[in-house]
């Protein structure tokens, strides 16, 4: 008898799963930026325990509601291409544009047959461009699909840029509610992209975790966590996007701080440079969690970093005035 009771609740309560997961709705085109979507974005560097960034599921609450504000401001919209860097691709016909202080990035994509191909992303004059061109999402996604998608690429600005595999695996694992300093919304997807780059020359990979949030019916993404490394087994430090206008565009020059610091370009080759408050002292640290750089920059407005080796590092500016971390890109 009690086994049969327990059979019982155990279907019960898969029926009851069931239907949660499959009242979730699918991810489709409309739910991605679109042409004319525009918004105000803070970008900045948060830490976080890790298992908060990662729990996702069907009606969750994603509380990030004690996030700090970041200090570089971009005014980003999606666009007909336009950009410099986007004339060569004639076949493109979205372009994310961002523009900030001493920062300007283009994102370039094209819409066929519901499939989104990803052309180029990054600075507008030393962004990195996919050849070919990179199918990265096929729509509509249901609630807990993954998509994966594996091919030989050219990374890199050509000619010449070194041979490389590209795969992707991105799942929608979630749907429901976002929580944010500067409000709360509903009706939120999330996808979790994992990406990875492997040089057939070096013998070498380059994985990239991030984390999306969207609006239902679109928009500019409302959240953007791109995981930047471990500072131990629970916690981490990722970079964040986070809208604060939610689709009223701003003007960079006004939203931003008088006394903001800003790191530039990023990504970097050969000098970083900086703008606004400045730093007496820099300390530069890796994905593993160690010091590379500690440089004193008092009276100085730009520092070489064309000896590191390339990849992504957490910047820490300290003065007077206090401290403050971001992200960078070497390239």
């Amino acid at each position: 008898m009690l086994m049969t009771v327990l059979r019982f609740l155990s279907i019960v309560l898969f029926l009851v799963i069931s239907a949660r997961v499959s009242a979730q709705p699918n991810f489709t085109s409309d739910d991605f930026p679109q042409l004319g979507d525009r918004d105000t974005i803070v970008q900045g560097t948060q830490i976080f325990k890790k298992a908060i960034v990662t729990a996702s599921g069907a009606d969750h609450t994603w509380d990030f509601s004690a996030m700090t504000a970041g200090s570089i401001v971009m005014v980003m919209q999606y666009r007909a291409p336009a950009a410099s860097s986007s004339k060569p691709f004639t076949d493109a016909n979205l372009e994310e544009y961002a523009v900030g202080t001493g920062n300007e990035t283009v994102w370039l994509y094209r819409f066929v047959n519901d499939t989104l191909y990803h052309i180029r992303q990054g600075d507008n004059v030393n962004g990195a461009v996919w050849l070919p061109e990179y199918p990265l999402l096929v729509f509509p996604q249901s609630f807990g699909a993954t998509y994966e998608h594996s091919q030989t690429q050219n990374i890199g600005t050509p000619p010449g840029a070194p041979a490389a595999t590209r795969s992707t695996r991105i799942t929608y694992d979630g749907y429901g509610t976002l929580k944010m300093p500067s409000g709360t919304f509903t009706d939120v997807f999330r996808l979790s992209f994992f990406e990875r780059d492997s040089t057939w020359a070096l013998q070498s990979n380059a994985d990239y975790h991030q984390y999306f949030w969207y609006k239902k019916g679109g928009g500019v993404p409302l959240l953007r966590l791109l995981f930047a490394g471990d500072l131990d087994t629970a916690t981490a430090i990722y970079s964040s996007w986070m809208s604060r206008a939610h689709g009223v565009q701003s003007d960079v020059s006004s939203s931003m701080s008088e006394d903001s610091f800003t790191a530039y370009p990023n990504p970097a080759e050969r000098t970083l440079q900086f703008s606004g408050r400045m730093p007496d002292r820099i300390t530069i640290m890796n994905t593993l969690g160690q010091v590379v750089r500690q440089q004193n920059t008092a009276g100085i407005s730009a520092i070489d970093i064309s000896d590191l080796s390339s990849g992504m590092y957490v910047l820490t500016a300290e003065g007077k005035w206090g401290e403050q971390r971001t992200i960078v890109m070497k390239r």
